[in-house]
Order: C-alpha cells, then structure tokens, then sequence
C-alpha cells in the first residue's frame, strides 16, 4: 500500500472489527474490503481476514489486471463471480490464476461503490471449499444487506479519516486572525493566480504581496507559502463575499 493512501493502522483496525462483527453471522467466510484510487490505481488499501493472500496481491499490483476489479470500475451493482472469470484469464494472467487456486479463490460476491472522492471501494466475500451450502445461500439471499454494509462501512472510513485530517490541522482560534487583505492574497492565490497577476487585481506591488504572504505563513504556521494556501483553503479563511470579479480595488 503507497504512503498515505488509507494507511492508519488505529483507523484499519477499527474498521476490521466492524466489519467481522457485521460478517460473524456468516460463519467461516473470507472477505477483503477494498479501497482504490481510480485516477492511480496502483492506491490501493485492502482490510481482510486473509492476509497473506492480500500482501501478495498489493505487492504485485494485481489490481491493474485483476477481471473482477476491472468489471468493478465499470459496475453500480454486487454481482457473483465464479472460477470462470479466472479461468479466462488462466493464459494472460497465468500468476494471478495459480494465486486464486492457491488461495481458494474460486467463486465469489463484490459489491461496489463510487465515492466522491474519485475513489472505488468494494466489498468481497469469498465462497470457497471453505464456505458450505447454507452460507452460500445466506450470501446469495442477503446481497442488498451486504450492500448497505460496505455502504456504512465506507462511510465510516471516510469520516475517521476525515476526523484525522481535521486534528492534523492547526487550530484557526488560536492562530492570529488575517487582514482584509491577506484574506484577498490568500484567496486569489488558491485560485491559482501569480504574484503578478494578485498585484494587478490588488493594485498593489508585487513586493507587497510577498511581504503579506510571509505574514499569512508565520499567522498559519505554514512551511512555506504553498502550504499556507493548503491551510487557507481547508480552514475557510477567505472572505466569503470575496471573488474575482467584486475585488475592490485599495491602494
């Protein structure tokens, strides 16, 4: 899994109790909760009861390749899988076949969600030698419940992350407030704007705009003044009235 894509332990561990208290009922059953990047693909962060099988998977990126992940990134709706989807890809993906014979990974159910995020999460659960008859059944019958589960559970993900990003913020009330105008600066930079260009919308020397960019980086405690932007546009802290074309122009 890259750095930084969904990688909390806290967070996974949380979200791995939820799920198999969710999934307990099901008896003996492995599953794999999955989120991937859909604009980098090779983000990918798998919670499972089956480790191994999942440390191999993310090591050699089976995502890219793998059948029931492509028909995900082009599916709304669970649908059931069966050890023909892998056989077809028997000669392509000769590694990926033997790894699913290997792990019993034979037939199955995904369910999928689009988030808004860009990101696709999914919920597998494997039916396998290892599942019988009624709980195969039960998986069958109770697809919309699974359904709602990863629905919930996605959703919970999303917001204990958010929750982490949010702490990893510095507190804006105890930051020294902005000006008026390196409220402006700020957020005609977050709009993509130069120094140039914020000097001419300002009327205001570029000199100046550098010596108030340095007075909104020490204020938000910022690295440098990207940073600053980052922080401006999280915490909100431009005018809300504020926009390119109801600038007043201030010597």
């Amino acid at each position: 899994m890259p750095d930084g894509f969904f990688n909390n332990e806290n967070i996974n561990h949380i979200i791995k109790e939820h799920l198999e208290d969710k999934i307990k009922p099901y008896g003996r059953i492995k599953y794999a909760y999955a989120i991937i990047n859909k604009e980098n693909p090779v983000n990918m962060m798998v919670i499972t009861n089956y480790s191994e099988w999942a440390d191999l998977y993310l090591k050699n990126s089976y995502q890219l390749v793998d059948p029931v992940i492509i028909k995900c990134l082009s599916s709304v709706d669970g649908f059931l899988w069966d050890e023909d989807i892998m056989l077809r890809a028997q000669f392509k993906l000769p590694m990926l076949y033997r790894m699913g014979e290997n792990y019993d990974i034979k037939n199955g159910c995904t369910f999928t969600l689009h988030d808004y995020k860009n990101n696709l999460a999914l919920l597998s659960i494997v039916m396998g030698e290892h599942c019988d008859e009624a709980t195969k059944t039960a998986i069958i019958n109770e697809r919309d419940r699974l359904q709602s589960l990863l629905i919930s559970t996605h959703k919970k993900t999303l917001s204990l992350y958010q929750d982490e990003s949010d702490a990893a913020l510095p507190d804006k009330r105890k930051l020294g407030p902005l000006t008026l105008r390196e409220s402006e600066v700020i957020y005609l930079a977050s709009q993509g704007k130069t120094y140039a260009e914020i000097a001419c919308s300002l009327n205001i020397k570029v000199t100046t705009i550098k010596f108030l960019m340095g007075n909104i980086v020490k204020k938000l405690g910022a690295i440098n003044a990207k940073h600053a932007i980052i922080l401006g546009i999280e915490l909100k802290l431009h005018p809300p009235a504020l926009s390119d074309n109801s600038l007043v122009q201030k010597n």
